[in-house]
């Protein structure tokens, strides 16, 4: 596959905003699940041992862990095939600048605002001190959905390094996807088999080979597009078996025999994202537009999905603490549909809620464009 070769700004590729729905799906129905999957003594929402509608929650929370290198895939995608064309060295300043006000300012205000937030909804009474809240910020301790953003920031300080390498070396691009996994697979072994290290998760070398297949993507998009007219019918049914495998494993191991070392669970994840990230991409790309309804709702829900990821949490513990299911298990089932719902659509409200404030106070100051520059938003994502 090769690059394009021209050095214009590639449009936007409005088909990640769908994959983008499927992965804050998934996050959102991790959290609204992982009560119903907890065993007894873990919460007091936890169901009986065993139970089929205990099973039934662990499978759809398992198997929506592809939601977190899912992400990391999409940011691989974007950023190589955004930059690539272009890239020099003198862009990284900029490109730092840029995500210092995208992510690392976002990511302490909302540590913030979770900081102020769980105290006051647990205690009822806010302390503020300065030098804990600095330290929890190192690793995300404030709030449990946070860490992807210590994963991210990690990305966006290699990524200038990694486009350089890339384009000043042709071996390296064609062999940045096994480097990638090479030094994915070389961690997680020592990590498994020499010396645990801590905050594995929140370490950006734990999805490493996930980034770099989505850069080489980004890199020869329109090619990988051609590839998946005839590839499909291989990639979806795969996803979708790597979903069952991955929900089977993680069953087989609670209530079955068990068996599987981790390294099973690690690389049948991994391998079902891989997989569930092309297939997504081609069903945004050629299923869904032909459901116009089913189109434009997971591209506003994709649109909207950093401030989803952002909100829901709080939403959700709100919904936690002040309401409890009442006796039954239809009436538990619906509880759990609720904390599904309401803070998916309730953030949603509020991240489309700034977008259009924000876009009404830029439209009363607009920036002057320099003539034969793009419009915001018609260049690459």
């Amino acid at each position: 596959m090769e690059p394009s070769k021209g050095k214009k700004s590639r449009p936007k590729i409005a088909e990640l905003d769908i994959v983008r729905a499927f992965a804050i799906l998934a996050v959102v129905l991790i959290h609204a699940t992982a009560d119903a999957t907890a065993r007894a003594g873990e919460s007091h929402l936890a169901l009986a041992e065993g139970s089929l509608t205990q099973m039934a929650f662990v499978a759809i929370n398992r198997m929506s862990l592809f939601a977190v290198p899912l992400f990391i895939f999409i940011s691989g995608v974007v950023l190589f095939y955004r930059y690539y064309d272009t890239w020099s060295l003198k862009q990284a300043a900029g490109f730092y600048r840029k995500r210092i006000v995208s992510s690392i300012i976002p990511y302490v205000l909302w540590s913030f605002i979770y900081y102020v937030f769980n105290q006051w909804l647990f205690t009822r009474s806010v302390v503020i001190e300065w030098i804990p809240f600095l330290k929890m910020l190192q690793w995300a301790d404030v709030g449990y959905h946070l860490y992807f953003m210590i994963i991210i920031i990690q990305f966006y300080l290699l990524f200038p390094l990694m486009m350089t390498a890339v384009k000043a070396s042709g071996i390296l691009e064609k062999l940045m996807v096994p480097i990638g996994f090479g030094i994915q697979a070389g961690f997680y072994a020592y990590n498994h088999y020499v010396a645990p290290l801590d905050h594995r998760p929140s370490l950006a070398v734990t999805y490493i080979g996930v980034f770099m297949l989505g850069g080489y993507i980004g890199i020869h998009y329109s090619a990988f597009m051609q590839w998946m007219r005839r590839g499909a019918v291989l990639i979806v049914p795969a996803a979708v078996l790597g979903g069952l495998a991955l929900g089977a494993l993680f069953l087989n191991d609670r209530y079955g025999v068990g068996g599987f070392s981790h390294t099973w669970f690690e690389a049948t994840q991994n391998a079902y994202a891989m997989l569930l990230g092309m297939a997504l991409t081609w069903v945004g790309a050629v299923v869904t537009p032909k459901l116009p309804g089913v189109h434009r709702a997971l591209l506003a829900l994709g649109a909207a999905s950093f401030g989803i990821y952002l909100a829901h949490p709080a939403l959700l513990s709100l919904y936690r603490v002040g309401i409890q299911p009442t006796v039954g298990m239809l009436s538990y089932d619906l509880y759990m549909l609720i904390g599904f719902l309401w803070p998916l659509l309730g953030s949603l409200f509020l991240a489309i809620a700034y977008g259009w404030v924000s876009r009404s106070l830029r439209g009363r100051r607009p920036a002057a464009v320099p003539p034969g520059v793009p419009a915001k938003g018609t260049a690459a994502n």
